[in-house]
């Protein structure tokens, strides 16, 4: 019985829908002040959807921008994928003369390190990648990869006793000559990132969507129960 209860309560507390409106994200970035705190104009054109999967006691978790996620939800990487709210049944097709195939370039930062009241070491970079594709064989509008990440998914790891930390996850059309950057690599230092200087001097340009979670260090005690049932 008790399982049975813990089991639902997980399930339950992400029943939340992903978003649906590109002003309504703009405006929880804006309210964040995540636009001037990284130094990036944010106008996106699409929305980023980002699902979190944890383990088979839990519901994937999508994100709505704002939302509040604790850390040992986010340990595994998510998955990416384009929505176009005003074109819902569109194919992948129609979807490619809009925005393109690909590539596209995903990058995930927290801009509160070590705390959101002592940023000094921040933007860290979490997680740079590229070359993701639209995969035609995926439901939906599923962002793939096949090369190796610059920067492998760190997870998010906020110190327990702090406040909760803004994560932002951006959104770049690649251009072409960005393969051959050589400012970032698997041995650069993530601390202190200043993306708005990267996007300039790569020609990468500022992203077409996102999406942002505050990330908690601690989880409610229903998680701790079910992390020993598994």
């Amino acid at each position: 019985m008790l399982l049975t209860v813990l089991v639902s309560v997980a399930f339950l507390r992400f029943v939340i829908a992903q978003d649906t409106s590109i002003a309504t994200v703009k405006r929880a970035f804006e309210k964040a002040k995540l636009p001037q705190a990284l130094g990036l104009e944010f106008n996106p054109k699409c929305l980023l959807e980002v699902v979190f999967h944890t383990n088979v006691l839990k519901a994937p978790i999508p994100v709505t921008a704002g939302m509040t996620i604790f850390k040992n939800d986010t340990t595994i990487r998510p998955t990416f994928s384009l929505a176009f709210p005003n074109h819902r049944n569109v194919d992948t097709l129609e979807a490619s003369k809009v925005f393109g195939r690909g590539p596209f370039v995903i990058c995930m930062l927290d801009p509160d390190a070590p705390t959101p009241q002592n940023t000094t070491l921040g933007p860290v970079r979490h997680f740079l990648a590229t070359d993701f594709y639209i995969n035609p064989d995926a439901s939906g509008f599923q962002l793939v990869n096949k090369t190796p990440a610059i920067n492998n998914w760190n997870p998010p790891n906020p110190t327990k006793g702090v406040d909760a930390h803004r994560y932002a996850i951006f959104l770049f059309k690649q251009p072409p000559q960005f393969d051959g950057q050589s400012l970032i690599n698997a041995t650069t230092p993530i601390i202190r990132w200043n993306i708005s200087q990267f996007v300039n001097s790569t020609g990468l340009g500022q992203p077409i969507g996102g999406t942002f979670m505050m990330i908690a260090p601690v989880a409610p005690a229903f998680d701790f129960v079910i992390s020993l049932l598994v």
